[in-house]
């Protein structure tokens, strides 16, 4: 056991050699990390999952737990490795990467709206011409249905006189 494993435990300054898992976690984290338990049958290569570990303050903290059997010659499973990794990092970005996300539907949502509210028809691509907005105004206009637009090229659900020619998109792009 290493200072990171000592600190997660909630025991630094202990040696944590020859102890046992209940020694040093509580009953339902020893359930789960228990080697004997692991479903290391067969060829797997190894077990992965999420645990919650609580230490000596209390306070729950959240990891990435891989165990890894060690195998002998035969293929035999002689040993685990047990690999805690801290998430509390990840949460973090988790949670801000879920209010960015947030952030960014609002924006999407008001600028639909904004085009939903103009007189003329109106659609967006991206650099492949592919559809990615295809305003009401525009399906009143083409009889097409946003949602049967959206993720197609331009060229294949308006199939303009000038598309193969003179795209006025490919022109756009370009200069």
């Amino acid at each position: 056991a290493n200072a990171r494993l000592r600190e997660m435990a909630g025991r630094v300054g202990q040696d944590l050699r020859g102890r046992l898992l209940s020694e040093v976690f509580d009953e339902q984290a020893c359930r789960r990390i228990d080697p004997r338990l692991l479903a290391l049958a067969g060829d797997a290569p190894q077990v992965h999952f999420n645990l919650e570990l609580c230490g000596t303050d209390a306070t729950a903290r959240s990891y990435c737990f891989t165990a890894t059997p060690l195998r002998d010659g035969r293929g035999r499973v002689v040993g685990v490795l047990e690999d805690f990794r801290g998430m509390d990092q990840l949460r973090k970005m988790i949670l801000e990467l879920e209010e960015v996300n947030r952030v960014v539907l609002q924006e999407k949502q008001k600028t639909q709206s904004i085009m939903d509210s103009l007189a003329d028809g109106l659609f967006t691509v991206d650099a492949e011409r592919r559809i990615r907005s295809f305003s009401v105004k525009l399906e009143g206009l083409t009889g097409i249905a946003a949602d049967q637009a959206v993720g197609r090229t331009c060229m294949e659900v308006l199939r303009g006189t000038k598309c193969e020619s003179d795209c006025p998109l490919t022109w756009s792009f370009e200069h």
